[in-house]
């Protein structure tokens, strides 16, 4: 699986989790919810960081940019693990948190995508995603353990 597939369905993912959260009631739920959230986003954000950007050439704003993003969402989640789950100041910074990872991820398709399918052959984007899979797999496994 290509590099932008496997992104993609990262998003796919993550993104019905961010949208049962406003309906999670339950304190339990929501923290179960955030718990699965935080180690899918923070695996897709570290295994970017270490595999897919060092592979963008000649774009130096968007990547930085991008590692902009990055560095906002896991504050983000930083915050979170401070704030009390049942409090509706968690649910403000949730929400926050949650529209900075659509804007990375809009950001993404709409400028960097464009410009590393230019960059990038069938061969090297399947490569880069296999790398990005088995780094995510190592990550996910440890986290777990």
């Amino acid at each position: 699986m290509d590099i932008f597939t496997l992104i993609r369905r990262d998003y796919e993912q993550i993104r019905p989790l961010l949208e049962a959260m406003p309906n999670a009631r339950r304190q339990q739920r929501r923290e179960e919810l955030f718990n699965e959230i935080k180690q899918l986003v923070v695996a897709h954000m570290e295994c970017k960081k270490a595999v897919f950007y060092p592979n963008i050439k000649g774009q130096p704003d968007t990547v930085e940019l991008a590692r902009h993003d990055i560095a906002e969402i896991l504050v983000y989640l930083n915050r979170l693990t401070r704030i009390p789950v049942e409090s509706e100041k968690w649910l403000e910074v949730f929400s926050d948190f949650q529209q900075a990872l659509e804007r990375h991820w809009q950001q993404e398709e709409g400028a960097i995508f464009p410009k590393a399918h230019a960059q990038l052959n069938e061969a090297e984007a399947k490569n880069l995603g296999e790398k990005i899979h088995l780094l995510k797999k190592q990550y996910m496994t440890h986290v777990a353990a």
